[in-house]
């Protein structure tokens, strides 16, 4: 794919230390820790002419399954910053940018409604479905919602294991449908009919990658729209494929 890649390791996972435990709030503060990291060293490698020149406006998030909901729940919190009139004053200073897209595979639309989908008979049960039986709803669909909703110049792909067994396929065509009436510049779907949930792209084989090379080649073809076209233009849409 020709690209830099930046891969974290979320409080309890890896090597990393346990930290206060893994947690909604917990991960999220990772994630923007990493960010925070990877967007002072793209600034500094513009300004010193390092071997290595990264941009700031050219910053992807991927995200699978738990990892899908971080990466929307963070993007979601920098334009909450954005919003904020001291944060507003803070970006003039070197505040972090806005994702130019987010790439999710196999993720949720929250782990309420997952539960849900898995176990209909919850259905029942539905009010008692939040803290503290469910401490960290994680809540994707709503935070993506809302970046949607106020963000229009940005770049969207999902990837779809359509046996994943763990999260039901079903959660990830309604984040699709979700996008589909907040249009992103671009916006693209794949399913791998043999895909699992963490096997997607050993099972996608080539076509996975070539899926992937397709939609970066419609990010960088979109980079010039993003800071030119009105923001209600649509530059590309798609159905899953």
């Amino acid at each position: 794919l020709s690209v830099n890649v930046l891969i974290l390791d979320y409080r309890g996972y890896g090597d990393s230390e346990d930290g206060s435990g893994p947690s909604e709030h917990g991960f999220l503060q990772d994630a923007e820790a990493a960010y925070r990291w990877l967007v002072q060293r793209a600034r500094k490698s513009g300004v010193n002419g390092g071997s290595m020149q990264i941009r700031d406006d050219r910053i992807l998030f991927f995200g699978r399954s738990i990892g899908g909901a971080v990466a929307v729940k963070l993007a979601a919190h920098v334009l909450k910053q954005k919003h904020d009139e001291a944060s507003i004053r803070k970006d003039e200073a070197g505040g972090l940018p806005l994702p130019a897209g987010i790439v999710l595979e196999n993720t949720f639309t929250s782990l309420r409604e997952m539960a849900l989908q898995m176990f209909p008979f919850l259905s029942i049960l539905r009010p008692l479905l939040r803290a503290p039986l469910i401490f960290d709803e994680w809540a994707s669909a709503e935070s993506l919602q809302f970046f949607a909703s106020n963000h229009k110049l940005w770049c969207c792909c999902l990837f779809s294991g359509l046996q994943d067994q763990i999260v039901p396929p079903a959660q990830m065509k309604e984040l699709y449908m979700l996008l589909s009436k907040q249009r992103p510049r671009v916006l693209k779907c794949f399913n791998f009919p043999m895909g699992g949930h963490n096997d997607t792209p050993q099972m996608g084989g080539a076509d996975y990658w070539a899926s992937f090379k397709k939609f970066m080649g419609l990010v960088k073809e979109s980079e010039s729209e993003r800071e030119t076209c009105p923001k209600g233009q649509l530059l590309c849409a798609s159905m899953c494929e």
